[in-house]
């Protein structure tokens, strides 16, 4: 009646690291995860184009994340469409549509954009709400034929999903560290 808008209800997922990176090197900056819907989908099933019926439209909204430190602090940023040099894409399960990346700790990221940053102290958790970061799909031509994380163009926007990473740098001098992440995200699955 008065023009206001009501988010619907919705399923929140989330995908959140098992294993901490561990000892990162001062200005040393590491991939953690990585997101993206999946390129295409049929009966709850994520697969690469032309592995399913439907090119995956959905949109993906990121909800909140969560990074636990210890012994240094961190920068966390979230890259949009950056290359990262290592990876594999699995799907988050469940009714999810979209395929998560869990990196190891030597993945690096080159190029994409910093759309969002934040910094936690040594020992310390720090949750941020990430409503007002952009919702993430894929291109009107999408594509994506690799389970592979791009590390060139080929796969990565426009020419696959969008890809959002989540990474940390170490800007304190004590190599002696870790860091553990999550994300929480709803879908617009139609």
């Amino acid at each position: 009646m008065d023009g206001r808008f009501d988010d619907d209800k919705s399923l929140v997922f989330q995908a959140g690291m098992n294993t901490a990176i561990s000892n990162i090197a001062q200005n040393q900056r590491l991939a953690l995860i990585s997101i993206r819907i999946a390129p295409s989908v049929d009966n709850g099933l994520t697969g690469l184009i032309g592995a399913r019926e439907i090119i995956n439209r959905m949109q993906l909204t990121l909800r909140a994340m969560g990074v636990y430190s210890t012994g240094t602090a961190f920068r966390i940023e979230l890259i949009l469409n950056g290359r990262v040099s290592a990876g594999t894409y699995q799907p988050v399960g469940g009714s999810s549509l979209a395929q998560v990346c869990y990196h190891t700790g030597t993945t690096t990221v080159t190029g994409g954009e910093t759309i969002f940053s934040f910094f936690v102290t040594s020992g310390g958790t720090n949750s941020q709400d990430l409503s007002t970061v952009r919702d993430i799909g894929t291109s009107i031509l999408s594509g994506c034929n690799s389970l592979t994380a791009p590390t060139g163009v080929l796969n990565m926007y426009p020419d696959g999903p969008d890809v959002i990473t989540i990474t940390a740098t170490n800007i304190t001098n004590s190599a002696s560290n870790s860091v553990n992440a999550r994300i929480s995200w709803t879908e617009a699955q139609a």
